[in-house]
């Protein structure tokens, strides 16, 4: 790793040390946590909305917001994802 992308790396590190942890804010509840690696986009079904479509470079995920489990995952890349319309295509297992 060259110097200048060290001493950024040890930068920004340094900068998660100021981030400060808090509670959720009124009416929230925590239910899970999730790693998303390569994360492009999430967004809320339309019909069914504790169900939170999450679309990264190596597939989509459909998680249950009221229990944080994984429903639906594909593990293709994914191209269909409209910027324009925020639409995705089907998830189908």
């Amino acid at each position: 790793m060259s110097s200048y992308k060290e001493e950024n790396r040890k930068w920004l590190i340094n900068l998660l040390g100021y981030v400060k942890a808090d509670k959720n804010p009124e009416g929230w509840t925590h239910v899970s946590s999730v790693a998303v690696g390569g994360l492009l986009s999430v967004g809320f079904l339309r019909v069914e909305t504790n169900l939170l479509l999450v679309v990264s470079s190596s597939g989509r995920s459909l998680v249950d917001c009221d229990t944080g489990n994984k429903i639906e995952r594909d593990y293709e890349e994914y191209e269909g994802l409209d910027d324009w319309n925020l639409h995705a295509k089907e998830l189908v297992s």
